[in-house]
């Protein structure tokens, strides 16, 4: 695996963690406990790729864990997220990041009648 291999999949790891965060442990949301369909898990892992390619040589080694959490928090407009973050975390790129991220669209999680949760 190489250096930007595990780059992005800390990345991704994040950004599922995030997902976890907001959707899947929040005990007020339909979808508590549930867990991501393989589906969504392949839709949401391409889109953090698409982000990736695009920006990885802009984000410092030691933030791409943040940036796998602000990817999925600025693009769902969960209140926080890159634009939130100081120029220390993100070099000035975080209007950017912010931009990238919005143009992916919001994501909605919701309970599938399989008991999974789907990515919409």
């Amino acid at each position: 695996m190489t250096y930007d291999d595990q780059n992005f999949t800390k990345f991704a790891n994040a950004m599922f963690e995030a997902i976890a965060f907001t959707d899947l442990d929040c005990p007020d949301c339909e979808t508590y406990g549930a867990e991501l369909s393989q589906e969504s898990k392949a839709k949401l892992e391409r889109d953090a790729l698409k982000f990736w390619t695009r920006c990885k040589h802009l984000i410092d080694p030691y933030a791409v864990e943040q940036a796998g959490h602000d990817f999925w928090l600025t693009r769902n407009g969960h209140g926080a997220g890159f634009w939130d973050r100081s120029d220390d975390t993100y070099f000035g790129y975080q209007d950017f990041f912010t931009k990238i991220s919005e143009m992916h669209g919001e994501v909605y999680i919701c309970l599938g009648d399989d008991g999974f949760a789907h990515a919409e």
